[in-house]
């Protein structure tokens, strides 16, 4: 769906000096999957003939995760910490980045979210502008949405993960159907993600000899659907004793909540929340297919990951999950909300040790051709090119 992109012609010209403005409602220490496409974007872009500032309008955190590079000696970091964007506090911090536009002689400027759509929108014309869109309209404000459904206009293109996104936005923003809209796809490093990673020691131990382990990537929440995920496992213990499911994911408040569910379903021996880890390649590898339950999705970095690292898929059918999974192909789609058909699919897996190997090597090949990270950062560098050679 990239209707807008030009591959034919090299806009890789040394000579196009850009300065690009990035704005984010978020904080790029931050370990969503919002802040890890913005990381991999400016450490792409570092590589390129780019200037690069980045105004963040989240409160800054204590705890800074660490990075491969040093983003304070790639890009210009500004902190404007936000609330509101219908306030007087708000008026100072407009001013402050239309002050840094022009002296910056911005050329281009990439919003993500809504309050930095807003700014971005309302920015001098001469500057061309960029909305990325990372989740399915959930937006925390509705009149921070009805603000963005009449600046929608003001904007040059707008771009999303996956077709779900670009569709829904399309719709719920009355955005014509024109060429200016388009999907790049989120990537991961697929050479830091792939299955000859060497899994890791305590997976393998917790593994029983004739088992199998699958593995569900997800900070405990509502919308991940963890509890259908549990009620389904259930099922698969019944026929399957020996099966393991690996829970990983930041403790946000619901473990305690998860592991007294597992505990009255009786299933401590074959539920293992991990909470947060550092090694998540390695954790996949030891594993046997990964898993999504959750009831609403933007496109899964989690699975992605387990894509690359040759896992079979199960996952439920929204968002941009049937554009990972091809059902059938290299796993399943599953309905929300449903742990009778997630426990199916499991079970499918759980009886052929050769349909998860067939599975897992398309999963593999679906990565390599939609989800190389050099590849789909490449895009945005060729998408903002193409843009400033366009009236």
């Amino acid at each position: 769906m990239n209707l807008f992109l030009n591959t034919e012609q090299n806009w890789s010209k040394t000579e196009d000096f850009i300065n690009l403005l990035i704005i984010t409602d978020s904080h790029l220490n931050n370990v969503g999957g919002s802040e890890t496409f913005l990381r991999n974007l400016i450490y792409h872009l570092s590589d390129k003939n780019y200037q690069l500032t980045v105004i963040q309008l989240a409160d800054e955190l204590d705890n800074a995760q660490p990075f491969d590079r040093s983003i304070q000696d790639i890009a210009k970091l500004v902190h404007l910490p936000l609330g509101k964007i219908y306030n007087w506090t708000a008026l100072n911090v407009i001013k402050q980045i239309f002050s840094i536009a022009i002296r910056s002689h911005i050329h281009l400027v990439l919003s993500i979210h809504e309050k930095a759509d807003i700014i971005a929108a309302i920015l001098p014309k001469r500057i061309k502008k960029v909305s990325t869109r990372r989740d399915m309209l959930i937006c925390p404000s509705k009149a921070l949405l009805r603000i963005r459904k009449i600046l929608s206009s003001r904007f040059d293109v707008i771009t999303a993960p996956c077709e779900a996104i670009l569709k829904k936005v399309t719709k719920f923003e009355n955005v014509s159907k024109d060429r200016w809209k388009i999907v790049i796809y989120n990537g991961i490093d697929l050479r830091k993600y792939n299955p000859a990673v060497e899994p890791a020691p305590d997976i393998i131990q917790l593994k029983e000899e004739g088992g199998i382990a699958g593995v569900c990537v997800a900070n405990p929440s509502k919308v991940k659907g963890h509890v259908y995920l549990i009620e389904a496992f259930r099922q698969v213990v019944r026929k399957f004793p020996k099966a393991k499911l690996f829970m990983v994911g930041n403790d946000l408040g619901m473990f305690k909540d998860l592991i007294e569910i597992i505990r009255e379903k009786e299933l401590q021996n074959n539920i293992h929340p991990l909470g947060s880890r550092h090694d998540i390649p390695h954790v996949l590898t030891a594993c046997d297919f990964i898993v999504s339950s959750s009831v609403s999705e933007g496109l899964s970095n989690a699975l992605i990951e387990g894509l690359s690292s040759g896992l079979p898929c199960i996952g439920t059918n929204v968002g941009g999950t049937p554009e990972i999974i091809h059902h059938g192909i290299n796993g399943f789609l599953v309905p929300p909300r449903d742990p009778d058909a997630l426990a199916a699919s499991i079970i499918r897996f759980c009886k052929s040790r050769e349909l998860r190997q067939q599975m897992g090597l398309k999963s593999r090949e679906i990565a390599e051709k939609y989800f190389d990270v050099r590849k789909n950062m490449a895009q945005y560098d060729l998408l903002f090119r193409q843009l400033l050679h366009t009236n």
